[in-house]
């Protein structure tokens, strides 16, 4: 199993470490949330899975504390969108996290728009999700 962390960002102390599983790559992320550091995250996640050769993405937010305005949920839903489409990305993101910070309004945003995305508070349903060949969502 490989793994790299994301250099510390003297803006914020959000982190991500991402590692290489069964047929998915592992995108754990944790710290304060901040609106720009989560999309380079996102981004970086992305990146990292079609380096790697994985079209699924686990992205685990479990650790990941505070909250975004709404407006900044449906614009993280869009940046992630548009940054896929942009790159030709196929991406299947699963994304594990509770409420307060995960609230589904940046994956419905993403769902609306025709990224493959799901939302879970359980990691066993995330990764049957994922590798569920029937379970596109969009």
């Amino acid at each position: 199993m490989s793994r790299c962390t994301e250099p510390f960002d003297p803006r914020a102390d959000l982190k991500m470490e991402v590692d290489s599983a069964d047929g998915f790559l592992l995108a754990t992320v944790s710290g304060p949330v901040s609106p720009d550091r989560i999309l380079e995250l996102f981004k970086s996640a992305c990146d990292a899975a079609v380096a790697t050769g994985f079209q699924k993405i686990l992205v685990d937010c479990l650790e990941v504390t505070g909250e975004l305005s709404l407006r900044e949920r449906h614009a993280l839903g869009k940046e992630v969108v548009e940054y896929q489409h942009s790159n030709q990305m196929s991406l299947k993101m699963a994304f594990l996290g509770k409420e307060p910070v995960m609230n589904g309004v940046g994956v419905a945003t993403g769902q609306n728009r025709g990224l493959d995305v799901e939302l879970f508070s359980d990691r066993q349903r995330a990764l049957a999700w994922l590798h569920d060949l029937n379970s596109r969502t969009v």
